[in-house]
């Protein structure tokens, strides 16, 4: 696979003899020998403290452990595979939910536009510039991780806020033609990611997020927003693979906020089919004799 390949051809010494200790179970290294390189264990020393000693004097300690290293090797490759499968299928989703969005924004009219969207205090304007912007904030936080920097979304929130106010009120022409080249520029970002900017860094509100994530958020902002506008798209269209995900995802946060010992969903909650006990963990929609979840 690409991305797995390139992690396999990194010729970082420390990172390598780091690995090779860890197969062999050590906690300090003595000395290293011939370091693992190149995918490939050539005739490695390593010795760890306390670990060497346990065989006898006359073992070779390389041979004795090299299947152990090639076990490691194998676990990481199956953990980087698993990894960039996530990220293939994530991409996959947010363009799949972006073509759904410029479907659904086909033929708008500057009517559609000015009116009232499903979100509070925000028209259709508002959502689909907001959608834009966060397309070209996603391009910055790559941008700064090919670089080796960590970069926030936005300069700051009023400046987000600022954004999207200052462009809600164009025509339907102007802000579909905005919301599309804002996806073209991001897709394209994402098809000239590297292995390391994926693994690097940004900030949103949330605080640190791995750049290999964005395209799950991405995913998440455009199916949900795509409600929100209040066309023709609800809860019952998002694809079943986004909701077995993402429930996953807020399942998760509204067990780290509840009360010790409370870590099981509402059975009300339970009893709903999966697209609107997701709507109502999103905070998109009231299920009778529940509070709103307050996780999103």
């Amino acid at each position: 696979h690409p991305h797995v390949a390139v992690w396999f051809k990194r010729s970082d010494v420390v990172g390598e003899r780091m690995r090779a200790h860890r197969a062999l179970g050590g906690e300090r290294l003595h000395r290293c020998r011939d370091d693992v390189v190149a995918d490939d264990v050539d005739s490695c020393t390593c010795e760890a403290a306390g670990h060497v000693g346990a065989h006898p004097a006359e073992t070779d300690h390389s041979q004795l452990h090299i299947g152990q290293v090639a076990t490691g090797a194998l676990g990481l490759a199956s953990r980087l595979v698993a990894t960039s499968r996530d990220l293939d299928r994530d991409v996959a989703g947010a363009a799949s939910a972006h073509q759904r969005l410029l479907g659904s924004l086909h033929g708008l009219t500057d009517t559609q536009a000015r009116s009232a969207s499903l979100l509070p205090g925000w028209t259709i304007g508002h959502v689909i510039t907001h959608l834009a912007r966060n397309a070209d904030s996603l391009v910055r936080m790559i941008d700064g991780a090919s670089r080796g920097e960590v970069v926030s979304q936005y300069d700051s929130a009023e400046a987000r806020e600022l954004d999207i106010n200052l462009g809600a009120d164009r025509s339907a022409d102007e802000l579909v033609s905005d919301v599309r080249a804002s996806i073209e520029s991001l897709e394209r970002c994402w098809a000239a990611t590297t292995t390391e900017a994926w693994a690097g860094s940004g900030r949103n509100r949330s605080g640190l997020v791995v750049i290999s994530d964005l395209p799950f958020l991405r995913w998440r902002e455009t199916d949900v927003h795509h409600v929100d506008l209040g066309l023709s798209y609800t809860p019952a269209d998002w694809p079943s693979d986004y909701v077995r995900l993402e429930l996953v995802r807020m399942e998760m946060q509204l067990h780290a906020r509840a009360p010790m010992g409370l870590t099981t969903m509402p059975a009300l909650a339970l009893a709903q089919p999966p697209q609107v006990r997701l709507s109502w963990l999103l905070g998109r929609h009231d299920i009778e004799g529940l509070a709103p979840a307050g996780v999103f």
